[in-house]
């Protein structure tokens, strides 16, 4: 019996260790899939920066006509997104 007790309680400690390693495999995989997510998001983001600034360079403008150029940019995007959103609610 003694036998058959002292199994069980090795078990139940190999059980709670492996539980406690998952956890904490568990949120390593959750940090890292965030920091993924951010720098996808920053590569996205300065992927656009330089297209924009390839962009510019190619027409040869200065600071403040690329600025002109992006603001201007934006503000159709944004157009086009609420022309967008207008045509979904009509549907």
């Amino acid at each position: 019996m003694d036998e058959t007790l002292e199994r069980f309680n090795k078990i139940r400690e190999r059980i709670n260790q492996l539980t406690s390693e998952n956890q904490r495999l568990t949120k390593e995989l959750d940090e890292t899939r965030e920091s993924l997510m951010e720098a996808n998001r920053q590569i996205r983001e300065l992927s656009a920066k330089y297209d924009r600034l390839r962009l510019a360079r190619a027409y040869g403008w200065n600071e403040e006509q690329k600025r002109a150029a992006t603001d201007r940019i934006t503000k159709l995007v944004r157009e086009i997104d609420s022309c967008l959103t207008l045509l979904k609610k009509m549907n």
